[in-house]
C-alpha cells in the first residue's frame, strides 16, 4: 500500500492566544531547503510558490495589522 506523504510547504494562521492576543504566523519550508526536498522543476516551482506566496502573505498580514490598530484607537 502507498503511503500519502504530506509537507508543510507554506501555510498562515490566525489566532488568538490564551492573553486575547491576535497572532498571525506564516510557516513552511525554508526556501534554502528547497533544493534538499526537490530537484530540477520541482524545486523551482517550489521556489515560485514559497517566494510569491510569502509575499502575499506579508500583505494580506500589514492589512489585517492595520485594520486592527484602527479599530483600537
Amino acid at each position: 500500500m502507498d503511503q500519502t506523504r504530506e509537507a508543510n510547504i507554506l501555510s498562515y494562521r490566525i489566532l488568538f492566544d490564551e492573553t486575547g492576543k491576535l497572532i498571525t504566523e506564516v510557516s513552511g519550508l525554508p526556501l534554502r531547503d528547497v533544493n534538499k526536498v526537490f530537484s530540477g522543476h520541482e524545486a523551482k516551482i517550489m521556489e515560485t510558490i514559497i517566494k510569491q506566496g510569502r509575499e502575499k502573505l506579508d500583505k494580506i498580514h500589514h492589512y489585517l495589522e492595520g485594520e486592527i490598530n484602527a479599530i483600537k484607537n
